[in-house]
């Protein structure tokens, strides 16, 4: 059964691009009193590969160029393959955990950015903008890579006191006069030169299962944070909120959140706007199907020459297999 099961690891900069394996190291261990061993890399799959483990506790150890920092990364493998993505940042740099790993960006303090869904809102909110003096730029085309009818603004508000004067109009404006719109504020985070999601001013905060509600609330109030409601889908899970707009220094927060006793984990709540922190294509298994670009049904996968047509070809093709033979 030990040769059924794996471990794949992805290696990526900040931008999101594949590090070099002649920059890299990746070792791992099952023991923490052994030694770290090297794990081979697989240019098939762009992942480093690990065959015939053992499901239980394994750590992980990742060493790239001087300027990036070591990542270290604690395991539960289970049966089966097991996919985990590394991202190698440097001290510097902004950061917050999702999922495990350490996501690192480059602050872009100047900036805000407001998302608007609904055809009938978005003269709105720039008619308001603009009686409100407030710099902003649409960003071209967003409605039809994202969510069709909506925009995303980006909104500059400057620098030192002038900054802080503006994040307080803005918020007070969406506070009185976006109440009812779906409107949310963040602050950016870049992908390649283009915005990829954004920092809200929301935390999504899983606490042990001894901890009652009351706790709960006398806990996030320490950090000026307000309960907004239970996640169904994280079991004790709580949606948190700190009033003012977004700032990335509730990523202080949250590191002093996850530091507690009594919390799981603690993470922003992102404003998504494409999927996040993929390398094209997002498909795990993509790799282990090499005939697929000798019949050029690689072109149906985002990031290998996507070609929408050739979906719908593939949708027929798939339906015609399905229907059983008389």
């Amino acid at each position: 059964m030990e040769k059924l099961n794996r471990l794949f690891i992805l290696v990526q900069n900040p931008e999101h691009e594949l590090i070099e394996e002649k920059d890299l190291d990746v070792e791992g261990r099952s023991d923490p009193e052994e030694d770290f061993q090297k794990i081979p890399y697989h240019k098939q799959f762009f992942r480093y590969i690990l065959e015939n483990i053992t499901p239980g506790k394994y750590q992980i150890r990742v060493k790239g160029p001087s300027e990036f920092k070591t990542e270290i990364r604690d395991l539960e493998l289970s049966y089966g393959d097991n996919h985990v993505h590394i991202m190698l940042g440097k001290p510097d740099m902004l950061s917050f955990r999702m999922a495990g790993m350490n996501y690192y960006f480059e602050p872009h303090p100047e900036e805000l950015i407001l998302s608007v869904q609904g055809a009938k809102n978005v003269s709105q909110v720039t008619n308001v903008l603009e009686r409100g003096k407030l710099r902003y730029e649409i960003i071209p085309d967003y409605n039809k890579r994202i969510i069709p009818d909506a925009l995303l603004i980006k909104i500059l508000i400057g620098k030192g006191e002038e900054a802080e004067k503006t994040r307080n109009q803005l918020y007070k404006i969406i506070k009185e006069r976006f109440s009812k719109l779906k409107t949310i504020l963040a602050a950016p985070i870049y992908k390649k030169n283009q915005i990829n999601s954004g920092i809200t001013n929301e935390v999504v905060i899983r606490f042990k299962e001894s901890i009652e509600k009351q706790d709960v609330e006398n806990f996030v109030k320490k950090y000026n944070l307000n309960v907004i409601r239970t996640l169904p889908y994280i079991k004790h899970g709580f949606l948190t909120r700190l009033e003012g707009s977004p700032d990335y220094k509730i990523l202080d927060i949250i590191r002093a959140i996850e530091d507690s006793n009594i919390v799981e984990y603690a993470q922003p709540n992102l404003l998504q706007l494409i999927q996040n922190f993929q390398y094209p294509p997002d498909d795990f298994l993509y790799h282990e199907l090499p005939h697929l670009e000798h019949i050029d049904c690689h072109a149906a996968w985002p990031g290998k020459g996507y070609q929408e047509e050739l979906v719908a070809e593939i949708q027929i093709l798939l339906l015609q297999f399905s229907i059983p033979m008389v």
